[in-house]
């Protein structure tokens, strides 16, 4: 029932003309909008091969589209057809937004070419081919890239004239560019309908040909020719088919091939090295991106940073070696950087991947935290950064943290340099009264170790009282539930301490409740292995939405470190001044008269400097820039940022 008055046509046409064919693609088997490979038997009784096409567009009924950049390329060919071509033609449309570019090939070699930069019907108009004998068909884009192409009603007629000769230069391709170092390339060459060889009996005739307008000595045979090359190069190659007494045939038969090779790239660029301007808590510090070079001074080269930062340094088109600089770009940006040479008289082409430093405080264990902080955000305070949920809403309230389950979200925490083995958390709590005790739901829990992603472990849980109390704790290495459970109930409003221990090997937890000693009784819980390096508090929904005061926050590596002693020393106790210096010294100020111990780091977090002092460090030696002092006395550890001028 297929197109009626097409196959009336064909039929017509077929008692008027010898060895005529169509493929209407009716036995075309692929429905679907998946990409197939396959066979199918033609209407003219060969069996016709399709690769990385489908069945689901239509010009008359059943059609075939071709693939777009398919792996291998999307083709459609047809088995041996008898008798040779006339000439085809046949209905395309282009499938989707990618202009069509579709070859029409004989025995492989290119009879016909079409194109499309709409969506309507067209058809490809009469093509020449006169090739005689056995034939085979077939349609594939020029490139891989070109737009998928819906094909249909396909007709031929038999060779019934002479052969036309047909010259192609099969390799290289056109305007194809060999890598450089090539030194010379082949160039390879199909003839047919036409005998080349000198002048006698039997033959045709032979070929002319130029290389950048240069006549060659004349070709009597169809072997490859050898080019020589050389970085930079173009190469034009023109081959005609003349008769024996030297005339072109007629008409024109010609091919031209224009090919190059690359220039070398002399650029060199040296690993980028990145370095932060600021280093806080917050999200908004920036860093700077150096690169070496050499090789410069000989092109024009683009160097495009995807709208990152602000270019800046030495200039590699006019200047041989120097530095090129990247300036301002927001930490936690990772980009590429691409560096591309005059195609004129350069090969450059390449990138270079930059990932963002750490811009935020990294601090050294032990970590002591009194929350002696004005009320309010706690994340407005050093050290602490918001993670999750929303910003600021984990607060501050007499000196304590405010851990409230319900409507607040934020979860925030407080990153160090990692360590290896044991590692541990102790921290005083108390439970608000929230109106009853604690039934259902074991997900409360509210301080966890993590690492620089989302993996929490050795988490503290709230959980149910079973025992007659009003709540109870838990602990779990890696999952929302606890897994083991303190067997003591524990009661509002009084303060416990707890400390956690993790061990990063092996991935067990232990948890004490009011631990004078390790030796104390302990539950312990299994899970995941990850390196520690942050610690933090986490607010979430629970059953009565209770609220958590966290005080005298310990992170350290022993158990002895963190029993709390009431002695916690603050962040803002630590004065230095002048601060920026430029006098060659800078004086740290305390409420304790012992000796403090002054670590300074580059902001590459090269340790630079080690001194004890009682309360003026000399920083003469050190280069203008911005360094993090690590301050350490009677157990407090704190940092602070110098800035030398």
């Amino acid at each position: 029932m297929k197109k009626i008055y097409f196959l009336l046509l064909t039929l017509l046409i077929s008692s008027l003309s010898f060895s005529q064919g169509t493929e209407t693609f009716d036995n075309f088997t692929e429905t679907g909008s998946s990409y197939a490979d396959g066979t199918f038997m033609g209407n003219d009784g060969s069996t016709w091969t399709y690769v990385q096409s489908r069945g689901d567009q239509s010009i008359t009924g059943k059609s075939i589209m071709l693939g777009r950049n398919r792996t291998p390329q999307a083709e459609v060919s047809s088995g041996t057809i008898t008798g040779g071509i006339g000439t085809i033609s046949f209905n395309y449309q282009r499938t989707f937004s990618t202009n069509v570019n579709l070859n029409i090939l004989v025995n492989g070699l290119v009879v016909g070419n079409v194109t499309s930069t709409d969506g309507t019907v067209q058809n490809s108009g009469t093509i020449t081919v006169n090739q005689p004998g056995d034939v085979i068909i077939k349609l594939i884009s020029v490139n891989n890239s070109d737009g998928q192409v819906t094909i249909d009603d396909i007709v031929w007629t038999g060779f019934t004239g002479a052969a036309t000769p047909i010259l192609s230069i099969s390799s290289p391709s056109d305007n194809q560019i060999f890598p450089t170092g090539t030194t010379n390339a082949d160039v390879s060459i199909n003839v047919q309908n036409f005998v080349i060889g000198n002048p006698g009996a039997g033959i045709d005739g032979h070929i002319h040909w130029t290389l950048n307008g240069v006549n060659q000595p004349m070709k009597y045979d169809v072997l490859d020719e050898a080019i020589t090359t050389v970085d930079g190069g173009t190469y034009v190659v023109v081959m005609t088919l003349v008769d024996n007494s030297h005339t072109p045939i007629s008409p024109l038969v010609t091919d031209t091939v224009t090919f190059t090779v690359a220039f070398p790239c002399t650029l060199n660029v040296s690993t980028p090295v990145v370095t932060c301007n600021t280093i806080t808590p917050a999200t908004t510090d920036t860093y700077d991106v150096s690169i070496d070079y050499t090789g410069g001074g000989n092109s024009t080269y683009t160097i495009d940073t995807a709208g990152n930062g602000v270019l800046g340094g030495d200039n590699p088109s006019s200047v041989a070696s120097g530095t090129i600089l990247i300036s301002g770009i927001t930490e936690d940006t990772d980009f590429t950087v691409t560096f591309t040479g005059d195609p004129a008289d350069s090969g450059c082409d390449f990138t270079r991947n930059i990932s963002s430093p750490n811009c935020d405080p990294q601090l050294m264990l032990p970590i002591l935290e009194d929350f002696a902080y004005t009320d309010g955000s706690l994340t407005s305070n050093p050290n602490w950064t918001g993670f999750s949920g929303t910003d600021g809403d984990l607060l501050v309230s007499n000196e304590k943290a405010v851990v409230q389950h319900g409507v607040p979200s934020e979860d925030a925490s407080i990153a160090f340099t990692s360590v290896p083995g044991d590692i541990y958390y102790a921290l005083d709590f108390s439970i608000t009264d929230p109106g009853g005790i604690i039934t259902g739901g074991d997900y409360e829990y509210f301080a966890v170790f993590k690492d620089d992603g989302f993996n929490f472990l050795a988490r503290l849980d709230v959980t149910d009282a079973t025992n007659g109390g009003d709540f109870s704790v838990g602990l779990s290495s890696s999952t929302s539930t606890a897994t083991a459970i303190w067997a003591t109930d524990l009661v509002y409003g009084t303060t416990y301490r707890a400390t956690v221990r993790y061990n990063q090997t092996d991935g067990v937890s232990q948890l004490w409740i009011d631990g004078a000693a390790s030796t104390d009784p302990s539950i312990s819980s299994t899970g995941d292995v990850t390196t520690i390096t942050q610690f933090a508090l986490r607010q979430s929904d629970s059953s009565l939405n209770e609220a958590v005061l966290v005080d005298n926050l310990s992170i350290t590596t022993t158990f002895n470190e963190t029993l709390s002693t009431g002695e916690f020393t603050t962040n803002t106790e630590f004065r230095l001044f002048p601060n920026p210096t430029n006098t060659g010294i800078v004086n740290i100020k305390t409420t304790s008269n012992e000796a403090v111990n002054v670590t300074v780091f580059d902001i590459l977090g090269k340790q630079v400097l080690s001194q004890t002092i009682n309360n003026r460090l000399d920083v003469s030696n050190l280069k203008t820039g911005v360094y993090i002092l690590q301050l350490n006395q009677d157990g407090a550890t704190t940092t602070k940022k110098l800035v030398i001028k």
